[in-house]
């Protein structure tokens, strides 16, 4: 085998290892009771997972719905103008979850959303799982509790994996150009 075809496959390689790199993402997954009773106090998780590389730092952002109040956190947290921010670095970076419980207002009586986000240094994306805050009924006309689960999608990666499919099958179509051409 030449050099000049050591060199492609290593490049190759290269373009799979940063292909395997892209599909360890960071995730952060919010989790909420199913339904909520005006006045009572609500526990929220944010469950966070690192795959592959962990960055240096992440910058955790929740919008909280007018009229709640935050009661409590775990770690720490950073409020202002309807929103709580988290700043993880160092050994904070890993395999966690910050909770923070939230007081329902008196008057809760619609749905009400809470979105959030993450940010590192590189990239950053839209807090996934749970989140609508929705009214408990007094009445239950049926015993079907499971009938208004709302299960979040699996994360999708199917772009990642045909981009990576692109690149090797590139790759190997360059390599069989230059092994033909030396022949």
């Amino acid at each position: 085998m030449s050099r000049h075809t050591c060199l492609i496959f290593l490049i190759a390689f290269l373009m799979l290892l940063s292909f395997v790199s892209a599909l360890a993402p960071i995730t952060v997954e919010r989790q909420l009771p199913e339904t909520v009773k005006a006045g009572d106090t609500i526990q929220v998780k944010l469950n966070m997972k690192f795959t592959g590389e962990t960055p240096s730092g992440i910058i955790i952002t929740e919008f909280i719905p007018e009229g709640w109040e935050i009661t409590s956190a775990l770690p720490a947290f950073t409020e202002f103008e309807g929103k709580i921010s988290w700043l993880l670095y160092g050994e904070d970076v890993k395999n966690s979850s910050i909770i923070y419980e939230l007081k329902v207002p008196e008057n809760f009586s619609k749905p009400e959303l809470i979105q959030g986000s993450w940010e590192t240094l590189n990239t950053s994306e839209l807090i996934s799982g749970d989140g609508i805050l929705i009214p408990k009924q007094e009445t239950t006309t049926n015993g079907d509790k499971d009938k208004d689960k709302n299960e979040p999608p699996p994360a999708d990666n199917t772009l990642y994996i045909i981009a990576g499919i692109v690149i090797i099958v590139l790759a190997i179509i360059i390599a069989v150009v230059v092994i033909k051409k030396k022949k």
